[in-house]
Formats: C-alpha cells, sequence, structure tokens
C-alpha cells in the first residue's frame, strides 16, 4: 500500500512557471506525522528515500514522523545552511522575511519541499479475502452513506500463450531526470518476459516513431539491443500523446493479445486533446491499455478514462517513488488472467446514488470498491457475479446495515467526490449538459469539494456573514474533525462482515513486491487514509478494507 503526500511541481505548465513564483525553502518549522491504524496487522513500513522516523506501536498501528526543529527523520528534499538560505532569499529580492535566519538556533535547518513524501506499508501475508462495511449514518436521518469494500480470495491463473506488449514511452522535455529511471524499469520489465512474448517501443514528443518496423521475441539479445538505442536517445519537444498511442495501436498484430503500456508525465499539449478521438483509437481494437502516471502534473482525467474503457489501469507514479518496483507490478497484474463483466447487487436492504456495480475487468491484486446511499437498517447480502476462465461464477456475504453509526461522517464527502468523478467521466464522453453541470454543481457546493464550476474562496466569515451567505460546510468539517479524533482515542474496529461465513475460500492475492492493490480504486482509498497537513499532525484512522 501507498500513500502520497505531493509537494513536488510537475515541470510541465510552462505559463505558470512563467507567471508564478515558487518559494520552495521553509525557514520556520516543518512537521509531517501520519498515523496508520489498521485492524489488518502490517508487516513493516518505510518512506522513500530514507525520510522519516518510523515507529511501530502495536500489530496495526504505526506511526512516521519527519520533523525540522527536533531532527526527526531525514529533510524532505535538501537541507540548506543559514549562509545558503541568506543567499536564495537576496535572490528573491526579498520576498521571504529573514528574520527566521538571523533569529533561529544554529541548530534548526531549513528545507526544501521540492519532493514528495511517499510512504509505503505491507500488510502481513497470507491474510484473508473479505469484505469489509463502513458506514455512517445519523440516528434521526432517514438515508445513510456506505463504503462497501470487496478484497477477491481468487486463483487468477498465469498466462502461458504468447502475447505481444507494446510500450508507448513519453521522451518530451519534461522528462529529463525521469527517463533514466523510467528505462531501468523498462529494462526488469522486458527481462521479466519470456521469450514467447513480444515487445515493441514506441517514443512520442512533437511526433512519434517506432523503434522497429515489427514486434521483436523478448530474448536476451533484442532487448539488449533495444536498451543500447534507448540509452543514447535524446529527448526533447512538447507531448503528443494522441501521435504516440495511434502509433502504438496501428502497427499491432490482431491476431494476437496486445497490451499498451502508456508511460507520460505531461499533458496532451501537441495535436489531438479530445477525449473522444483518443476513445475513437481504440474502439475498434481488441487491447489492453496501462498507464504509468508520472509526476503532479499530468492530465489524469484523460489518462484515467482512456484506460478505463480499454479495460486497463492508470497508476499514479510520484518522482520519488520506485518507479521500477510499480512497473513491475504493472507486468504482475497482466501476466495472469483477470476477472471479467464483475456485477455487485445488494438485496434487502435499499441503496440509491451507487458509484459502480458493473465493472467489465478486475487484475490480480485489485479490489473492489462500491459507495452509495442507503435507506433503513438490518440485515442485507451482497452478491458478486464474475466470469473466471470462461466460467461465470458467483459470491455472496451477509451484511449489516447500522441504523445508528457515526464514526465515519467523511464517507458523506468521499460519496460526492467519487460522484463528481463519474459524472466528469461522462462529460469526457457526452460534453457537457446542463444536468451534468448541476448534478457536479449542487454536489460541491452541498459538501464543500472545489471543481472547474465551484471554487474555494478564502476570506473572513465576517464577509460571508455581511452578504447573508451561511457557511453550510463548517458544521460538517466540526462534524469530521471531532470524530477523527474520536476514532483516534479508541481501538481500532474491524469493520470485516463475512467473519463468520468467508465469501471466498482462498486468501487474498499480491500483485508484485509488497503486495498493494493500485489502479481504479487507488484515489478513493488515498482519500479515506485520511488528511496530512504540513505543520499540522493530524490523526485518522484507515477505515476501508483496503487498508484496515
Amino acid at each position: 500500500m501507498r500513500y502520497v503526500y505531493p509537494l513536488e511541481d510537475g515541470g510541465v505548465d510552462v505559463q505558470a512557471s512563467n507567471f508564478l513564483s515558487r518559494n520552495e525553502i521553509v525557514t520556520d518549522a516543518f512537521t509531517f506525522q501520519l498515523r496508520l491504524r489498521s485492524s489488518y496487522p502490517v508487516d513493516a513500513m518505510r518512506v522513500t528515500n530514507g525520510q522519516g522516523t518510523i515507529q511501530q506501536l502495536s500489530e496495526g498501528e504505526w506511526e512516521v514522523l519527519i520533523d525540522s526543529q527536533t531532527g526527526s527523520g531525514a529533510s524532505v528534499g535538501s537541507g540548506l545552511s543559514d549562509a545558503e538560505v541568506q543567499q536564495k532569499l537576496d535572490e528573491n529580492d526579498g520576498v521571504i522575511a529573514t528574520q527566521s535566519t538571523q533569529h533561529k538556533p544554529p541548530s534548526v535547518v531549513a528545507y526544501t519541499l521540492d519532493k514528495d513524501i511517499v510512504v509505503y506499508w505491507r500488510l502481513n501475508e497470507n491474510l484473508p479475502a473479505s469484505v469489509d462495511l463502513v458506514t455512517y449514518k445519523k440516528a434521526d436521518s432517514a438515508s445513510g452513506t456506505f463504503m462497501l469494500t470487496l478484497t477477491p480470495g481468487i486463483d487468477l491463473a498465469p498466462i502461458t500463450e504468447g502475447r505481444d506488449w507494446v510500450f508507448v514511452l513519453d521522451t518530451s522535455g519534461s522528462m529529463r531526470g525521469k527517463f533514466g529511471i523510467l528505462l531501468e524499469g523498462l529494462d526488469r520489465s522486458l527481462t521479466a518476459l519470456s521469450p514467447a512474448y513480444r515487445f515493441k517501443i514506441v517514443l512520442f514528443s512533437n511526433t512519434a516513431n517506432s523503434l522497429s518496423k515489427t514486434a521483436l521475441s523478448a530474448t536476451q539479445k533484442n532487448i539488449q539491443a533495444t536498451m543500447k538505442t534507448l540509452n543514447e536517445f535524446s529527448i526533447g519537444g512538447g507531448t503528443n500523446l494522441y501521435a504516440g498511442l495511434r502509433t502504438g495501436i496501428d502497427n499491432m498484430d490482431q491476431d494476437r493479445t496486445t497490451a499498451v503500456v502508456l508511460v507520460t508525465d505531461g499533458v496532451a499539449n501537441v495535436g489531438e486533446t479530445e477525449i473522444k478521438e483518443f476513445l475513437k483509437i481504440i474502439e475498434n481494437a481488441d487491447v489492453r491499455i496501462f498507464t504509468a502516471v508520472l509526476g503532479n502534473s499530468a492530465n489524469r482525467p484523460l489518462l484515467e478514462s482512456l484506460t478505463k474503457h480499454a479495460e486497463g489501469f492508470a497508476v499514479s507514479v510520484s518522482n520519488d517513488d520506485d518507479i521500477l518496483g510499480l512497473m513491475m507490478q504493472v507486468v504482475s497484474k497482466v501476466t495472469h488472467e483477470a476477472m471479467h463483466n464483475i456485477n455487485i447487487s445488494i438485496d434487502g436492504i435499499k441503496t440509491r446514488d451507487l458509484t459502480s456495480t458493473d465493472i467489465s475487468r478486475v487484475y490480480r491484486g485489485e479490489q473492489l470498491i462500491v459507495m452509495a446511499k442507503y435507506s433503513g437498517a438490518g440485515d442485507a447480502i451482497v452478491r458478486m457475479k464474475a466470469d473466471i476462465s470462461g466460467e461465470r461464477k458467483q459470491y455472496e456475504a451477509a451484511l449489516k446495515f447500522a441504523n445508528e453509526s457515526t464514526d465515519n461522517p467523511g464517507l458523506e464527502r468521499l460519496w460526492a467526490f467519487a460522484t463528481i468523478k463519474s459524472l466528469q467521466e461522462e462529460q469526457g464522453l457526452m460534453g457537457e449538459t446542463d444536468d451534468s453541470r448541476q448534478g457536479i454543481t449542487d454536489l460541491a457546493l452541498s459538501h464543500g469539494l472545489v471543481t472547474k464550476y465551484t471554487s474555494l474562496i478564502a476570506v473572513r466569515e465576517s464577509a460571508f456573514e455581511a452578504e447573508g451567505i451561511d457557511l453550510e460546510n463548517s458544521a460538517r468539517i466540526i462534524r469530521e474533525r471531532d470524530a477523527r479524533n474520536l476514532r483516534a482515542q479508541a481501538n481500532v474496529k474491524s469493520r470485516q462482515q463475512d467473519v463468520q461465513t468467508p465469501i471466498f475460500t482462498q486468501n487474498r492475492s499480491y500483485a508484485g513486491s509488497g503486495g498493494g492493490a493500485f489502479g481504479f480504486v487507488l484515489l478513493l482509498v488515498l482519500l479515506v487514509l485520511g488528511i496530512v497537513r504540513l505543520g499540522l499532525s493530524v490523526y485518522d484512522r484507515v477505515e476501508g478494507e483496503k487498508n484496515d
């Protein structure tokens, strides 16, 4: 599992870089504190680049601390001396107050916040597959919100027949500093393939081209020759994502199963950029697309929609991630069979506004998350149907929906966020409509979320009072904060529903080293993980099955 606190600028928005001035130097205190609480035992935890002090508090409770004043943990980015800080302040014409460098004790070191904080943890091996349910419902409310997580325990066999791999790699100018690491991951990925597999490399910047006319067998000789060419390649230019993808798909061998791995860090700023045109490329092609989204400025809505409709998945990759490990996870997932045509239904209780119930494909090590509203309380049954190795199978488990459950008020906003995301995906396919625009606006305003139709306005409360504007989400924020504090003081609760009669007979599967389930559910899971703010210690428990 993995949590990322983004700090690094993606470096692909040239207009923003020319317009804005960035100050990444912290001359006052900097503190990052993350508390992980899990009812499923955690085997190990770490922070990339050796950052942070990690302490295990109990079997399922861990803490990460980075503190610039006490010296706990390593620096985030690079530590600077007082003289270096003063020089940088002078270069910024005194925009930053210098009193901290004049009056702080010499032991205090300034930090540059130009690298993401990436935290990994690994659950114990041989954990059971499970069904977990988290609910939020006030006793006097007619409806509540729930998050249902299914962790399959299904043996997905390795794929033995030969297939083709097309690696579509971004070589635009913003890839400088990342391309070498990417090539290392590519080398490991190609080496992991058997000679029965074939591969092709497509490079794109302003235009796109293939390194070979035909797909090459994954022999050591072909891999070494390909990597030699790539290591000598000069990168630069814009990002014509459309040309890269089209070149990769147009030259496929239709007689062989093909997987496309797209790796990019930027926005599509050259050539075609409309998602409708991208979907036309894949609608007549039997291909799965898997995307590694590098950095913090890539066009995630476009890339995620693209991979979803190609029945693949997108993995968000920080520049401080273990890129090699993530590439190997992608290979591990798609070298095994997948579950197809998954349908999830809930009987025995009224549900509405479900975020997703029909899913085309689920890969090894992935989980299924459904969020929705419910009415009433009591017993219910969840059923999951899926095609596995050409056979339709059904699994079911008993659920119990609480009439009053106030531990997790944040579920309401998570549900609203997921619903808005679905509406935005529809807009990408069908275009904006009055209904979709109004739906997004209403959800955002009622749940305090920022969208392209709603903004965050930071003014004193008196300004709202003068205009007669009610701060409807103030009570929500207080409610969420109070619940978070209460959870931090209580014992960790298990949310597993199928303890007596397990839904699956086998243990959960792990994709790649360290386990974890990246892909289309990742964003929701990271939100469930909790909120970590710079300079503020915030404790939150992971309530979703994915992490507890």
